[in-house]
């Protein structure tokens, strides 16, 4: 990727982005943001085609760090690109949980289980792990976009994003963002608002893991060296 055209960055955002649209108010204004950084990109990309010249240029000329310069808005996107792959892993994981819960649920019916010599320290682990999987399977929307917000977008966010706010019942660093959190659609109608269904989620889910993946560990290596700052602003990283 880093010496591949700027246009492909381009047309994977142009992909991932529109998954925003789909996750409530909160997220209409993080698609408004990233969008306007895209067109930046776009622009530069007339004049330098490689996501390296880019940076490299800004690093010549001491703005890789500006608010608004093409490197730094590189690097806002490729944090959006982070944060749908994170979200898609962990739907994932919930997918795969739920049929491994629903393959156990028909096993014990069929009375295929702990057999009758089952240790209590081996039935105990085989509860703890029972349990966990129903845990992931029945994770939702919320948990999974709160878990990528965490990790891909919250670094850069300060101010008032920051004060404090109770969070799914424990005290948390949170804000604007988080408390936004409870608009969030039922993950049934995430899945239908993209066009797919419970059997076609699932590939799809891996397909934009895959992209995502892709893209964003090759992308990531051209901040080497750049220590991005958080944003000066009280909604989304910029």
């Amino acid at each position: 990727m880093q010496g591949a055209l700027c246009q492909k960055f381009v047309d994977c955002c142009d992909t991932i982005l529109p998954f925003f649209d789909h996750l409530g108010p909160v997220f209409y204004v993080a698609r408004g943001e990233f969008q306007q950084k895209l067109e930046s990109l776009k622009t530069q990309s007339l004049e330098k085609p490689l996501l390296v010249d880019i940076v490299e240029a800004d690093r010549r000329a001491n703005r890789a760090t500006v608010k608004n310069s093409a490197t730094r808005n590189l690097h806002r996107l490729s944090a959006a690109i982070l944060f749908v792959k994170l979200l898609f892993e962990r739907l994932l994981s919930s997918a795969q949980a739920a049929a491994a819960e629903a393959a156990a649920a028909a096993a014990a019916e069929k009375g295929v289980g702990a057999g009758a010599g089952a240790t209590a320290a081996g039935s105990a682990a085989d509860a703890a792990a029972a349990a966990a999987v129903v845990a992931e399977s029945h994770t939702t929307l919320r948990e999974a976009a709160s878990c990528a917000y965490e990790t891909a977008l919250a670094p850069f966010h300060t101010g008032i994003v920051k004060v404090g706010f109770v969070f799914r019942g424990l005290q948390q660093q949170g804000g604007v963002v988080r408390a936004g959190m409870l608009t969030l659609p039922s993950k049934e109608h995430f899945i239908a608002s993209i066009g797919e269904s419970e059997e076609t989620a699932a590939e799809r889910a891996r397909d934009v893991v895959a992209a995502c993946e892709e893209v964003h560990s090759s992308v990531s290596r051209l901040f080497d060296g750049i220590a991005m700052p958080a944003s000066s602003v009280w909604l989304w990283p910029r």
